[in-house]
């Protein structure tokens, strides 16, 4: 829905969360500890970020080796956001 969709890019202006999705678009996946590693998050804004983005449905985690990565949702969101960028950083095209 168009509300679940303002949710999402309002949580991706948190730099927490927008470092996580940026590091699981750059290294596929990654466990809660490789994440803390990568973004030098506080693990409390870790975390918290994390549950945030999978209750979003962002991100997943596997059960079996406890990795997370983006969900296909979460990788048309950042394509989309990445091209909104692109567009709005040529200057007058």
């Amino acid at each position: 829905s168009k509300d679940a969709l303002w949710r999402v890019i309002r949580k991706l202006s948190d730099d927490s969360a927008m470092l996580v999705v940026l590091a699981l678009d750059r290294n596929g996946e990654m466990t809660s500890q490789e994440l803390h590693s990568e973004t030098k998050l506080p693990g409390s804004n870790l975390n918290h970020a994390l549950v945030d983005l999978k209750a979003m449905k962002v991100i997943m985690q596997n059960r079996e080796n406890k990795k997370y990565q983006l969900t296909s949702y979460g990788k048309i969101i950042l394509g989309a956001l990445s091209s909104l960028l692109e567009k709005a950083t040529r200057p007058n095209e």
